[in-house]
């Protein structure tokens, strides 16, 4: 666990306004390109009545074509979920990842791509730690939730639901372009039993222009495979569908 500092009790804002800063971080073309992966998604499929998320990530991992780290474990964001249940603390040799500066500007922080990390084995160390005192089902479900395609649904949920990005990525960031998810190491300020608490972590970021590439290969994968099946890319959503009706499919 990251160590903590406290510096001193916490007192609002009267003058923060909370509904313009969710107006302001709400980022609306992350949603419309998660709205379009879902909606082809759920074409592919019929529109099922549940499993959404199986649906969501079977339908990426099957059409797009550019990235074979999807169904990778990341072990930073398995980490933060399950500290209090093992039995070592970062730091510690290689985790969290090791710094490497990318960006020249030196206020920026370093960063670590998402492929020069997961590598490593740090999943399979958090899992045996974990195996000591948790059953496999347990350890099963929890390295799931934390393959970076499941993540990808989660920030896609976030969005979708809570209008928030889940690590946004922060304007001096742009020219860090690498093509993939990234970590960076973060200052949080937060309240604590009164307190206002500060800490560094890891952060995963997942950079809107990996999100588009993802939905632009989806798109023509699908489209192609429609073409071959001569299915035409919409059918279902048509007048026939019963939610026309009752507002609801079965």
């Amino acid at each position: 666990m990251s160590e903590k500092v406290i510096l001193g009790k916490y007192t609002p804002d009267p003058s923060f306004d909370h509904a313009a800063m969710v107006a302001k971080r709400a980022d609306k073309q992350l949603l419309c390109m998660f709205s379009l992966i879902d909606c082809m998604a759920q074409e592919w499929v019929n529109y099922p009545q549940k499993g959404e998320q199986d649906v969501f990530c079977d339908f990426v991992l099957k059409h797009q074509t550019k990235c074979d780290f999807l169904n990778e474990i990341d072990p930073i964001t398995l980490y933060y979920d399950v500290e209090d249940e093992i039995g070592f603390e970062a730091p510690r040799p290689g985790f969290p990842p090791i710094k490497r500066v990318i960006l020249s500007s030196p206020w920026l922080r370093p960063v670590t791509k998402f492929t020069d990390f997961v590598h490593l084995g740090k999943a399979d160390e958090i899992a045996q730690e974990l195996r000591r005192t948790k059953t496999e089902e347990y350890v099963t479900r929890k390295l799931e939730r934390h393959r970076l395609i499941r993540l990808i649904y989660r920030l896609r949920s976030k969005v979708t639901h809570e209008l928030s990005a889940l690590g946004d990525e922060h304007p001096l960031m742009k020219p860090y372009q690498c093509g993939e998810p990234y970590y960076r190491e973060v200052g949080r300020k937060y309240i604590e039993d009164g307190n206002v608490v500060t800490d560094h972590v890891y952060e995963l970021i997942i950079p809107n222009d990996f999100i588009r590439e993802i939905m632009l290969d989806c798109m023509d994968q699908y489209l192609m495979e429609c073409v071959e099946n001569d299915h035409a890319p919409f059918e279902n959503n048509s007048f026939m569908r019963r939610f026309r009706i009752t507002w609801y499919d079965r």
